[in-house]
């Protein structure tokens, strides 16, 4: 099957492609300006992104959201992550959990549509962790946010920006973080899109 995912973040491409690729599905990747609806849930914006791309190109189509979520700060900053980030930053981000639990998660909701579908279908998945004192890691071109140099997954000692792009990759396969993405291949394998 050919699939094509809406997105300008070259690190989700590039992850949803490797896990899609084991179970025989091809991702290629559309670069469109999509909207960015406002919301405080995931599965909404990825719905309303879904429908815009699917508007543009009449083929099956992914389109994703994802929240960072501050079990300090109940809510936040969710799926508002990007103004956050340009306006505080991870240092900003660092100061919010100072003197806070330092526990938080990633979110990820992901929308699909096709001609056989009346409305979109809705994955998702969480990965706990936790907030480091400082920033670690390097750049890499497969990280999907700047919050990779504070995240420590849950069950790991490293920011997922100190790990290799291989040991990166090992992680979401072994843990909940692909969960939607292996969900979603046995949705299809099954016929059901």
């Amino acid at each position: 099957m050919e699939l094509y995912f809406a997105t300008t973040n070259k690190g989700k491409v590039d992850s949803v492609k490797r896990t899609l690729a084991d179970v025989g599905i091809e991702v290629k990747h559309i670069e469109l300006e999509m909207p960015e609806p406002q919301s405080h849930k995931l599965e909404k914006i990825a719905v309303e992104k879904v429908m815009f791309a699917y508007s543009k190109i009449k083929k099956p189509v992914i389109a994703m959201d994802s929240g960072f979520y501050l079990d300090a700060w109940p809510g936040f900053p969710g799926p508002y992550i990007k103004p956050v980030l340009e306006t505080l930053g991870t240092s900003g981000i660092l100061k919010l959990v100072e003197e806070e639990k330092r526990s938080c998660y990633f979110e990820t909701a992901m929308a699909f549509m096709s001609k056989d579908l009346e409305e979109p279908k809705i994955f998702s998945s969480r990965a706990n962790g936790e907030i480091t004192r400082e920033l670690r890691g390097k750049p890499a071109e497969h990280h999907w946010s700047e919050l990779y140099y504070v995240f420590i997954p849950e069950g790991e000692h490293r920011t997922l920006a100190e790990m290799s792009e291989e040991e990166y990759h090992e992680w979401r396969r072994r843990t909940r973080a692909d969960y939607y993405l292996r969900e979603f291949a046995q949705w299809l394998k099954e016929g059901k899109g």
